[in-house]
């Protein structure tokens, strides 16, 4: 006799492990006075229970069954893959609970989650770890703009400001290292190139106004 770890999920009895039953004491310690006789010491009781188990209880989450339906069992969770799960009835299902999936409409991407058991892969959709760099770089830069979309006129100033002073830090680095290895005009002048090419790029993330187009009105 073996027990079957068992949790229902989304109304499916998903087989969890396998392991040993539970024994009904009272039942068992019956069944050992029989066969030992009035005689019997209580050590004696105790080891038949433990060597000749007949009786078992009956535990929440657990099914007992015989060794040959356990021992099926336990084939079936060999044979199954990640992503899958196998029912009470011996049957593998898929399992794709928590796992993310994009799918590409109309020149844009969307996204959902799986959440519960049984529930198959969209069509047309696909897992984002099969996603491609790209597909998964163009699909990240979205996500930003659409974040960033939602944040209030002072909020954005904020988080431009922050990438801003993280670019100056990185141009200071990249001068002193052009000084240490290349100490020219030419080098000096790339660093500036990088360096107004970030402010334009965050700027333009933002979507906030040029340093040039500001010192222009000011002007």
């Amino acid at each position: 006799m073996k027990a079957l770890h068992i949790r229902e999920v989304d109304g499916f009895k998903i087989v969890e492990g396998i392991g040993e039953p539970v024994c009904d004491p009272i039942e068992s310690k019956k069944s050992a006075y029989k066969k030992l006789g009035v005689g019997a010491t209580h050590h004696e009781i105790i080891t038949e229970m433990v060597s000749n188990p007949e009786f078992f209880s009956h535990v929440k989450g657990q099914v007992n069954v015989t060794d040959y339906e356990a021992k099926k069992v336990a084939i079936t969770l060999q044979k199954k893959r990640p992503y899958e799960a196998v029912t009470r009835s011996g049957e593998i299902i898929c399992d794709n609970r928590g796992r993310t999936w994009f799918n590409y409409v109309d020149g844009a991407w969307t996204q959902g989650e799986i959440k519960c058991v049984g529930e198959a892969l969209p069509d047309g959709a696909t897992w984002r770890e099969d996603l491609s760099i790209n597909q998964l770089r163009v699909i990240n830069e979205t996500e930003e703009l659409e974040k960033i979309a939602r944040l209030s006129p002072e909020s954005r100033i904020e988080a431009a400001q922050v990438e801003i002073e993280a670019a100056k830090r990185a141009a200071v680095i990249k001068r002193l290292e052009t000084e240490i290895t290349d100490d020219d005009e030419e080098g000096l002048d790339n660093v500036r190139h990088w360096y107004r090419s970030e402010i334009s790029r965050i700027e333009k993330k933002y979507g906030l106004p040029s340093e040039r187009k500001k010192s222009e009105s000011s002007g």
